[in-house]
């Protein structure tokens, strides 16, 4: 749905916006402006997070770090917050500043789009 500051300027908006309301006519749609009470009712907020269980799941044997390769023997696994990925639990040995990739929950933090 669109609103306009006055009728001239939907005059002049009606050439380009014909095409667009015919389309949502033909499909039986219709534009309904909603109060943010009334959205809020029907699609509560919530954290998606909240919907995971508390405890993660096991790390499965042969499981190995997606980022460095190393495997549960080599190294002690981790799951992400964010996805549930695992990875080696090494924020333990990071040492502030020193933008180090070999820490691989903030490498996966930093470099990576789950982060």
């Amino acid at each position: 749905m669109v609103q306009y500051c006055c009728k001239r300027h939907q005059r002049d908006d009606w050439p380009q916006h014909k095409p667009e309301c015919k389309a949502f006519r033909a499909l039986g749609l219709r534009a309904t402006f909603y109060r943010d009470e009334d959205m809020l009712a029907a699609f509560p907020l919530q954290s998606h997070r909240a919907a995971r269980s508390s405890t993660p799941p096991p790390v499965p044997a042969g499981a190995s770090c997606p980022i460095c390769g190393k495997g549960a023997g080599q190294a002690p696994l981790t799951r992400t917050p964010c996805c549930q990925q695992l990875v080696c639990d090494t924020n333990a040995r990071y040492q502030i500043g020193s933008f180090s990739r070999d820490i691989c929950p903030r490498s996966l933090q930093r470099y990576t789009l789950c982060g």
